[in-house]
């Protein structure tokens, strides 16, 4: 980083005149940009301007940032938290579950929204593919203190390379409940013990994965009904249809008839062969 560039920052940030606590000044987002646009500094700008937070929240680094910026190097300076805007019943569900996540209890305190979704980069579960969900979990847990992968940790599972391929982590890892909001369960994490391990828990009609098709696979999108599982989405034992069920039937009955029914003609015309 060119060091007049420091100074030069350093000094438009200093020269606002110290006359009482001044409302958060609003900083171009290219004055920032300016330093922290350099890797070691951390923030990819071209990533921020396309999370929610920029695209549609249209915010700018000074609306978290309000203080603390007016001297180079910048001294810690304490920032809202996710609840300070994001105080709806949504939000407040999530909050709660939280407090219940493995995560929690295993660590006496909730995790900051920030250790999975990045503050500059977060963007909505829908628009995130299987592969971005799954590293949110994986950049802690690509292996154990063991030094295991995933697929030996999993190895309990008789198709486990297949699913951590397709599957996003808490497709296993947490479990919808009844009258909680669906991104509230999704915040439960899980112990090993607690989640999924039978496979009618998922591969039934009734399975829970009604629940989160919209978080599998590249193409994320709404809930789906069954009808849309059937149009949609294949998974075995899960995605149904009855007139098609009956239909199947039907079609297995008449080739077993057909099969019995060629055996039963061979038989007479092999007794009429041998009389005399």
């Amino acid at each position: 980083m060119d060091l007049a560039i420091l100074i030069a920052v350093s000094t438009i940030f200093a020269s606002a005149p110290d006359a009482g606590p001044p409302a958060p000044p609003t900083i171009p987002t290219p004055e920032c940009e300016r330093c922290h646009g350099n890797r070691e500094l951390f923030v990819d700008f071209d990533r921020f301007k396309a999370s929610v937070h920029s695209r549609l929240a249209k915010m700018g680094c000074s609306d978290c940032h309000s203080s603390g910026f007016g001297n180079y190097p910048h001294m810690a300076d304490p920032k809202p938290g996710c609840l300070d805007c994001h105080d709806g019943p949504k939000f407040k569900a999530i909050d709660k579950e939280m407090t219940e996540s493995v995560h929690f209890i295993k660590n006496g305190k909730p995790m900051p929204c920030g250790a999975c979704h990045s503050t500059h980069y977060v963007r909505p579960g829908s628009e995130m593919t299987r592969v971005e969900r799954n590293a949110m979990c994986i950049h802690c847990h690509e292996k154990d203190k063991a030094g295991r992968t995933l697929e030996e940790r999993h190895a309990w599972h008789p198709m486990a390379a297949l699913h951590i391929r397709n599957a996003t982590c808490i497709a296993c890892h947490t479990k919808p409940e009844k009258g909680m909001l669906e991104p509230a369960f999704k915040h439960k994490i899980l112990s090993k013990k607690e989640s999924s391990h039978a496979c009618e828990d998922c591969h039934s009609p009734e399975g829970k994965m009604v629940s989160y098709l919209a978080n599998i696979g590249d193409k994320p999108g709404h809930r789906m009904t069954k009808e849309d599982m059937l149009k949609n989405f294949y998974m075995s034992g899960a995605t149904r249809d009855p007139l098609l069920d009956r239909g199947g039937l039907a079609l297995v009955a008449v080739t077993l008839l057909g099969a019995l029914g060629h055996a039963l003609l061979r038989v007479v015309n092999a007794k009429r062969r041998r009389k005399p």
